[in-house]
């Protein structure tokens, strides 16, 4: 039979769990509550018998690395957190899902990086959080759902990096910038960019190779080298716009362009040695 340590502090101006707290028990069920108000830098990390975690609603602030490591973690209940620091879950390899609160403001890096059986993500209607951090979710192999918030403008450096098995995402029209890497190596076989989007970041999908079919909405001002590159069943993308930017090699030599006559799109793709019979020109 498992055991539950719910751990409350007997001293009031005790409001941080720190790691010396969790050394002292081998539950395998923690409940951390009043009155801790937040979980301390590194408090559990690499807790190896920790299965389950409920963090009442006075605990507000998650760590860095506060539960790093726990590699028998499965789930963490959490209604009222608001900061979640860098890498807070990073290596929970048996962690399956995580759901992000609506009161949540901020997310640090890495938050869930290397977690390699998360197959569900979701944000629960959270308009306070804009911008998904540099490394969230990356190496998360199995993450197959991600429902993000509706307010972000930008999606970080390797967000998704090596999410093999996500192979669809919807990226809420308000973003603006995809950065770096964000998802190189996904499995995304579906791909609509946000009409508000600028800024495509290098290597930003590059290798997905189940993209066959990608349109560049038409107020994206940069896109940089290697966006789309070594995407080996991406037949056609499609230029709405005339970025002002364009990198090196942003997409496969063979790969169809659509864009309009006498654009800098036009232009790159007599510099890169697009053949003619693979650049379609369309008058707007």
């Amino acid at each position: 039979m498992q055991k539950t340590l719910v751990w409350r502090s007997q001293k009031e101006r005790e409001k941080t769990f720190v790691r010396g707290c969790a050394e002292k028990h081998g539950e395998r069920i923690l409940v951390i509550g009043q009155p801790y108000s937040r979980i301390g830098d590194e408090a559990l990390k690499n807790n190896i018998r920790i299965r389950e975690v409920s963090l009442e609603n006075c605990v507000r602030e998650i760590g860095r690395e506060s539960f790093a490591g726990c590699t028998r973690l499965r789930t963490v209940r959490s209604e009222k957190i608001k900061v979640i620091k860098n890498r807070a879950f990073s290596g929970c390899v048996n962690l399956r899902s995580f759901e992000i609160p609506a009161t949540t403001e901020y997310i640090g890096k890495g938050v869930l990086y290397g977690c390699k059986r998360l197959q569900k993500t979701v944000f629960e209607e959270n308009k306070k959080i804009i911008r998904i951090p540099a490394e969230a979710f990356m190496e998360c192999q199995e993450l197959s759902g991600v429902v993000l918030p509706e307010m972000i403008t930008e999606i970080g450096r390797r967000a998704f990096y090596k999410c093999g098995n996500l192979t669809e995402i919807k990226i809420p029209q308000s973003v603006k910038r995809i950065e770096r890497e964000a998802f190189y190596q996904t499995g995304l076989q579906k791909l609509e960019l946000p009409q508000k989007l600028k800024f495509i970041g290098e290597s930003a999908f590059l290798k997905c190779r189940n993209l066959e079919y990608v349109r560049v909405p038409e107020y994206v001002e940069t896109v940089e080298k290697w966006a789309f590159h070594g995407c080996s069943m991406l037949k056609t993308v499609e230029f709405s716009g005339d970025p002002e930017v364009l990198g090196e090699w942003i997409i496969n030599k063979g790969t169809k362009i659509l864009c309009r006559k006498n654009t800098r799109v036009d232009d790159y793709c007599r510099k890169y040695g697009q053949r003619p019979a693979k650049v379609i020109f369309r008058d707007k």
